[in-house]
């Protein structure tokens, strides 16, 4: 299974990026984890409502057409997950055979009501409101300590 985090915006940030790098490293071979920047930046300008419109329509263009793909939309509204949780739903997807799971950070103004209703989950990373380039780290971060609880690899304490 690959483990996509779909970004609608780049981070520029050199040191944040490198984080990000030293992270996917990490993984093995077998477990493939990749940040896809999808280049939404350029409706930042675009009223709210046309954003997410926006924005959506670019996430949906992105997502892959082949094998079973799950979405989960990180928004402020969404549930809660603690790492052990994450785990449990990272394994629960594992063993439902996807070939994606789609993990998507949007801008600041979030998803459309209708993509909303199209993916299988909404996930809030924190009640704080964080940027997109740290949420985006975040997850990274957590992906990883779900895959040592997984591997049995001593980082999570």
């Amino acid at each position: 299974m690959e483990v996509q985090i779909a970004s609608v915006c780049k981070t520029r940030d050199s040191h944040l990026l490198a984080i990000e790098q030293d992270y996917k490293k990490r993984f093995p071979s077998n477990f493939s984890v990749v940040v896809r920047e999808l280049g939404g930046e350029k409706y930042l300008k675009h009223p709210p409502h046309e954003q997410q419109r926006l924005q959506s329509a670019l996430l949906r263009e992105a997502l892959p057409q082949r094998g079973r793909v799950q979405l989960v939309l990180l928004d402020e509204s969404g549930r809660e997950y603690s790492t052990q949780g994450l785990t449990d739903l990272l394994t629960k997807y594992q063993e439902q055979g996807l070939s994606h799971l789609i993990f998507a950070i949007g801008g600041p103004c979030g998803w459309s009501s209708e993509l909303k209703e199209e993916a299988e989950r909404t996930l809030a990373l924190s009640e704080m409101t964080l940027p997109y380039q740290l949420a985006r780290l975040f997850l990274l971060e957590q992906i990883y300590r779900s895959y040592t609880i997984l591997s049995n690899i001593p980082y999570h304490r």
